[in-house]
């Protein structure tokens, strides 16, 4: 039978485990935890077939991990965490053993920033070894504890110890983090859920930047179907130290959103080959991650997306007035010049900062 002149033929190396891969792939899919940055073909993000295609074409793979997952890996690495796993760690364990089968690289940059601010470099240095050492090398291992062969890894060397200072502030979380404050202030508000959500739109629009990662995850929170308790933990805790813990912690979950948007954005400016995975165990994030592609990628769903997105948390009435409210600032955000901060300060930043967590503490 003569072959269609579009017809392409990929061959495997025959000690390639493609059913055990096949499985894990499937399993990843179910979870909802990954994320292309970028339009995947029809057959499917983790698709094998589909994805070494990519790769013969000039293509690379770079999965980007939030936090819990990169955790739990380093956990599972080091000996900290044995089968059988809880749902996470089943997740970070699959997520491994297929990107080191399919020659998929980590990228875990963000996840060890926030973990050395809240613990310290050494702590994230140590980790971070860890995680690269596991990450080397071992995709048969990874798959035999991900299909419950084993129980553990075998040993293996960690990486060299880094000497970045990864415990620096990131500006965009320095951002992110003054978002979250305003968010928590709102929350803390007699204001209807609506009405909390709209102040921040025009807060954003009128006075900050129009943060996509920053504005769903404000409208994901204020949702009345949404599950509040543990996105801003401890937000009317009389401790108020622990209400800045958790509006901290809110700050690192956009920030994981913004970068994995940053660089998308990039990717599709530049006609860059590389293609953008992000997995997270929290549908949540993404969800709006999948919002946020809309917006870098094809704004002419933008609305849609969003109304779809917001529907989880919102009732229908109001998911489509903030959707429409939500994709006219997005869009406007693209065409306008970033805001200049009149004044004296030389980082107002800074500045909003102190003032917003003085109010947060009462």
């Amino acid at each position: 039978m003569k072959k269609p002149d579009d017809y392409i033929e990929i061959y495997l190396d025959a000690r390639f485990p493609l059913q055990d891969v096949e499985a894990i792939g499937c399993r990843i899919i179910m979870s909802k935890a990954i994320v292309a940055g970028y339009l995947p073909p029809a057959a499917g993000i983790l698709n094998i077939a589909a994805m070494e295609y990519e790769k013969i074409s000039g293509c690379t793979f770079l999965l980007l991990p939030d936090r819990n997952l990169v955790s739990r890996m380093a956990r599972i690495a080091r000996g900290a965490e044995r089968q059988p796993f809880d749902k996470t760690a089943q997740l970070a364990v699959d997520t491994m053993a297929f990107a080191q089968a399919m020659d998929i690289n980590i990228e875990p940059s963000v996840a060890f920033h926030e973990l050395a601010h809240l613990s310290g470099n050494e702590a994230a240095h140590h980790e971070l070894a860890h995680f690269r050492g596991a990450d080397q090398g071992q995709a048969d291992a990874w798959i035999d504890l991900a299909m419950g062969r084993t129980t553990s890894l075998p040993s293996f060397a960690p990486a060299p110890l880094s000497d970045l200072d990864l415990a620096a502030p990131l500006n965009r979380w320095r951002r992110n983090y003054l978002v979250s404050l305003r968010i928590a202030e709102l929350e803390l508000t007699d204001a209807t859920p609506k009405h909390r959500a709209i102040s921040l739109l025009e807060w954003m629009e009128n006075d900050f930047f129009v943060a996509g990662p920053g504005m769903m995850y404000g409208l994901m929170y204020f949702g009345p179907k949404s599950r509040k308790a543990d996105l801003f933990k401890q937000l009317r805790s009389p401790t108020r130290d622990r209400a800045i813990a958790g509006i901290k912690n809110a700050a690192w979950d956009m920030t994981h959103l913004s970068d994995f948007s940053k660089k998308v954005q990039y990717a599709i400016g530049e006609n860059s080959s590389v293609r953008y995975l992000f997995a997270t165990g929290d549908h949540r994030l993404a969800s709006i991650a999948r919002v946020l592609f809309s917006l870098v990628g094809e704004q002419t769903s933008l609305r849609t997306d969003i109304e779809a997105t917001l529907q989880e948390w919102w009732p229908e009435r109001e998911a489509r007035a903030l959707a429409e409210l939500t994709s006219e600032r997005l869009i406007l955000a693209g065409t306008r010049p970033p805001p200049s901060f009149k004044g004296e300060s030389t980082d107002p930043i800074h500045d909003w900062t102190v003032e917003a967590e003085a109010r947060i503490f009462g």
